[in-house]
């Protein structure tokens, strides 16, 4: 369903910038989390499991459609019609591709262990509560 005017920006187009909008806030919001394990000391926990490091793109992608979807839903949406410049259908499609590129490139960066670089298992996970007996 075309959204918005056709001749200032194609509607598939528009939908297509909101999911990389997502896809970019949620990479910054990972940033910072990944920074945070750098400041922790040598030797801790977080430090030697790794464990902010490994976090998934994909969550952070969530966080961040689930805020941009209540921002539109609050500020951008007819409360009496229910209409909205977002088209469901096209988004649907649009998201459901971007997964589909994300799993594929998540499932191709795995190594021969079938773990993502640097994470050799759970085993030193696991060791290290064993000897601190305290998560964090």
């Amino acid at each position: 369903e075309q959204t918005v005017s056709v001749e200032s920006l194609d509607s598939l187009m528009f939908h297509i910038c909101l999911v990389m909008l997502v896809m970019f806030c949620g990479y910054l919001l990972r940033v910072p989390i990944v920074l945070l394990e750098l400041a922790f000391p040598a030797g801790s926990f977080l430090e030697r499991s790794n464990l902010l490091s490994v976090l998934p793109l994909f969550l952070f992608c969530l966080i961040a459609g689930l805020a941009l979807q209540s921002v539109v839903d609050s500020h951008f949406t007819d409360h009496r019609s229910g209409k909205s410049f977002i088209d469901r259908e096209t988004i649907v499609r649009v998201s459901n591709t971007a997964q589909d590129l994300l799993i594929t490139t998540a499932i191709a960066r795995l190594g021969r262990s079938g773990l993502p670089p640097g994470v050799t298992g759970l085993g030193p996970f696991f060791s290290i509560i064993a000897e601190t007996w305290v998560p964090f």
